[in-house]
């Protein structure tokens, strides 16, 4: 993922793949687009000794505090600061993308909470695709997800909830008072056995009209899953999250998006028309028919997501 340009510095990017995720592709895409080169950073202390570097260049960090959400030992706690120190030593600048306001799972307060104050005290800038009241950050739009999508333009999925099926996501709750007669197409693997099995039981006792393929989906099938889809059912069942990638891949296939009411919302996306909410106990026939007809769908993009405007808005900041 190198592009060629007229600027001096080359942007590593961390973590350099997601498997799972199209945010790092996206965001190779937007920093090429504004001239940048751009090559991967790996996770480990080796790759911080690559004799290509320069100290003209700079690190843009993801998720880099999960390092010890995700491995609460004190190996990957000594290995997680080191490599921070040693990224301030090797480029000119380092930039963190905050992504969550705390972990979606259980970890040490202790260790993330020093990794948060050190990421703050070593980063040039710490960017935030919404913004955050306590956060000290600058705003950059999130990028949207590139697809390649030949429809027919049929729409013949009246909700759709995708992605890894997660306990934070609230699928369970979701299901518990979702009206039996409305369809939902759930698209998305659980990997908890005991999760698997709620969600299972809700759907079979309630007898639901849901629809649930339990595997990964390729990318492009997600995508004209999606697309055929009227709207995207977001359950999130806590206030982690700065924002949700599901969003952004929705709006990037015009699907309206249903989610449940939370900071995100009514700190941010109440002010997109496509965009609504629920609380508990909204979940009827009536409020679900009401939101199909009022929400539009295969609606133009806003242009603050655009991806020229975003790679304008990434110079400015990489520039400074």
């Amino acid at each position: 993922m190198e592009a060629s340009s007229q600027k001096s510095a080359t942007i590593y990017i961390y973590p350099g793949t997601l498997k799972t995720n199209e945010y790092i592709s996206s965001l190779f895409r937007v920093l090429q687009k504004a001239g940048f080169r751009t090559r991967a950073l790996n996770s480990s202390l080796r790759s911080l000794f690559d004799s290509g570097f320069s100290r003209k260049d700079i690190a843009v960090l993801n998720w880099f505090e999960d390092r010890v959400a995700w491995n609460r030992g004190l190996t990957a706690f000594i290995k997680t600061l080191v490599f921070l120190i040693l990224l301030r030593v090797r480029f000119k600048k380092v930039v963190w993308v905050r992504h969550n306001l705390k972990p979606h799972t259980e970890y040490s307060k202790v260790t993330y909470g020093v990794v948060i104050r050190l990421l703050n005290l070593l980063s040039d800038q710490t960017v935030t695709h919404r913004p955050v009241n306590e956060i000290k950050s600058v705003y950059v739009p999130h990028p949207m997800y590139a697809f390649d999508v030949s429809s027919s333009g049929i729409k013949d999925v009246p909700f759709l909830w995708f992605g890894a099926i997660k306990r934070y996501k609230g699928l369970t709750e979701l299901l518990s008072s979702w009206p039996s007669n409305v369809q939902l197409i759930i698209a998305g693997k659980c990997s908890d056995d005991e999760l698997l099995s709620e969600i299972t039981d809700v759907i079979e006792t309630r007898k639901l009209k849901v629809t649930w393929y339990n595997r990964f989906l390729e990318y492009d099938d997600l995508n004209a899953l999606i697309a055929r889809s009227d709207i995207v059912v977001m359950s999130h069942s806590e206030d982690s999250m700065i924002v949700s990638g599901i969003f952004y891949h929705a709006m990037s296939v015009g699907s309206g998006i249903l989610m449940k009411k939370c900071r995100l919302y009514d700190e941010y996306l109440i002010n997109y028309p496509f965009v609504a909410s629920y609380s508990e106990g909204d979940l009827s026939d009536d409020f679900l028919n009401n939101i199909s007809r009022r929400l539009p769908v295969d609606y133009k993009i806003p242009e603050e997501f655009c991806d020229e405007n975003i790679s304008r808005d990434w110079s400015r900041l990489l520039s400074i």
